[in-house]
C-alpha cells in the first residue's frame, strides 16, 4: 500500500526549507498574498521543496494541499505553486472552488509561458512572482501588488552623507606665527650677517630668501608650527649651497656689494638656469479536503 506524502510545516504563504529565496524576498511575497488574501478572500501557497525524493510532483503537491488546508474550507478555492528545483518540475494544485477560473489547461499554460522561462535561469524570484501574479489574475477578485514593490518599500532609506563642511579660515595665529618667520627671514635675506663678501654673509641670505616662501606655505597648509622648522631647514641647504657655490668662484674679493661682475655674474646665473632646467626634465605629466485539479510542467 503505497504511503501518503507528509510535506514538512507550513511557513506562511511560502513554505521554502532550502532558502531558494532571500529573507526579503519571502517577507515581500507573504505581504504580496496576505494583502492579495485580505482583498478577495482567495488564498494562494508556495512551496519550494527541497527535493520530492521519491515522490511524483503531484502527489507532494496534492500532500501538501490537503494536509495544509490552502483556501476557505467550504469554497475550497485555494491555489498551491510547487516548485520542484531540483528535479525541475512545476505544479499547480488547485481546489475544486477554483477549478473553473483555473482548469488544467490554463494551469498548463501559466507554468510553461510564464513559470518555466524564468526557471530555467534559476531566477526563483522572478518565477514566483510571475506565477503568483498571473494565478491571481486568472482568479479576480482583487489586484494584486507586485513582490518587488513591497521590497522597495522595504529597503532601507540609504544614509546621503553630510555636505563636506566649507573650509574654516585659518586663525589668526596661524599668520601670526607665519608672519613673524617670514619677516625674520626677510631681514636676514636684506640685512645677512658677517662681513662682505664672506660665505656666511652670502649663505644667511640664501637662507632668509628660502625661508620667506617657506614659511608662508606652512601657514596656508594649516601647520604653522611647521613653519619656523621648514625655514631653518630650507635656509640651511640653501646655506651650503652658498657657500659651495662661493667656493668655486674664483675669488672671494669679486663679491662687491654682494653682487657679481663680470664673468662670475654670467656663470652664477647660467648655472643657476641650467640647474633649474635639467631639475625640471626629470618630471613628466601624468485547502480543500480533495483536490480538484491541476496541472504539471518540467522546464
Amino acid at each position: 500500500m503505497a504511503h501518503a506524502y507528509v510535506p514538512p510545516s507550513i511557513d506562511g504563504h511560502v513554505t521554502d526549507p532550502r532558502h531558494r529565496l532571500t529573507a526579503a524576498q519571502k517577507k515581500a511575497f507573504e505581504q504580496k498574498l496576505e494583502d492579495y488574501r485580505r482583498c478577495s478572500q482567495h488564498e494562494i501557497a508556495v512551496f519550494l521543496p527541497a527535493t520530492l525524493g521519491d515522490e511524483t510532483i503531484e502527489d507532494v503537491a496534492y500532500g501538501a494541499f490537503q494536509t495544509w488546508h490552502i483556501g476557505r474550507a467550504k469554497e475550497d478555492d485555494g491555489v498551491l505553486l510547487v516548485i520542484a528545483a531540483a528535479e525541475r518540475r512545476t505544479r499547480i494544485e488547485t481546489g475544486k472552488g477554483a477549478g473553473g477560473e483555473i482548469p488544467d489547461l490554463i494551469a498548463k499554460k501559466i507554468l510553461a509561458e510564464t513559470v518555466a522561462p524564468r526557471l530555467k535561469g534559476d531566477d526563483f524570484f522572478g518565477a514566483v512572482e510571475v506565477g503568483t501574479s498571473e494565478i491571481a489574475r486568472r482568479l479576480g477578485g482583487c489586484p494584486i501588488t507586485a513582490a518587488a514593490t513591497y521590497m522597495d518599500k522595504a529597503a532601507p532609506t540609504a544614509i546621503t552623507p553630510p555636505a563636506p563642511a566649507a573650509d574654516a579660515p585659518l586663525p589668526w595665529w596661524h599668520w601670526l606665527i607665519a608672519g613673524v618667520v617670514a619677516l625674520l627671514s626677510l631681514l636676514l635675506a636684506l640685512f645677512p650677517l658677517g662681513w662682505q663678501g664672506t660665505p656666511l654673509r652670502l649663505g644667511m641670505r640664501w637662507a632668509g630668501a628660502f625661508g620667506v616662501p617657506s614659511a608662508i606655505v606652512c601657514a596656508i597648509m594649516g601647520e604653522p608650527i611647521w613653519s619656523p622648522v621648514a625655514a631653518v631647514i630650507c635656509g640651511g641647504v640653501a646655506f651650503f649651497i652658498g657657500l659651495i657655490h662661493f667656493m668655486f668662484t674664483k675669488d672671494a674679493k669679486t663679491y662687491q656689494g654682494e653682487a657679481y661682475t663680470g664673468s662670475s655674474s654670467g656663470d652664477a646665473t647660467t648655472g643657476a638656469q641650467s640647474g633649474s632646467s635639467s631639475g625640471g626634465s626629470d618630471y613628466s605629466g601624468g485547502g480543500g479536503s480533495s483536490g480538484g485539479g491541476g496541472a504539471s510542467d518540467s522546464y
